[in-house]
């Protein structure tokens, strides 16, 4: 997997302007209840909240962001999120982006995004959903 071609990506989509709101937007038309969730969050909050997930997809497997995604999706159960909802928020920053890049997105990109999210959902389950013995 590619992370360079998640960078380069990124690079173009922030060639732009803040893609930020435009993924937010995606997410609740995606998914709808994470709207309800998050209605006390606010810009700065959901910012940082982006931010991290860009720094999750751009690091490398054996980062440190891994453990930390994990210790997240593990507290955020607490209020209230859900498995599936990590997918519609990565999906929504990959359409976002993909989006973004417009007729500059490359085969690359979509293999190194796709092998990326399966990795991170992933990790996120394995974090939140309990393991049979």
């Amino acid at each position: 997997m590619s992370v360079e071609a998640i960078v380069e990506s990124f690079e173009i989509a922030a060639e732009r302007g803040d893609v930020a709101p435009a993924i937010y937007e995606a997410y609740f038309a995606r998914c709808p209840e994470s709207r309800e969730l998050m209605r006390y969050v606010d810009t700065h909050m959901r910012g940082r909240m982006l931010d991290s997930v860009f720094t999750l997809l751009m690091s490398d497997e054996a980062s440190d962001e891994f453990r930390y995604l994990q210790f997240e999706a593990a507290a955020h159960s607490s209020y209230g999120v859900l498995p599936y909802m990590y997918g519609n928020l990565l999906a929504a920053v990959e359409d976002t982006v993909r989006q973004a890049c417009g007729n500059r997105w490359t085969p690359a990109m979509s293999d190194a995004w796709h092998a990326r999210l399966d990795i991170v959902l992933r990790e996120i389950r394995s974090a939140v959903e309990p393991t049979v013995a």
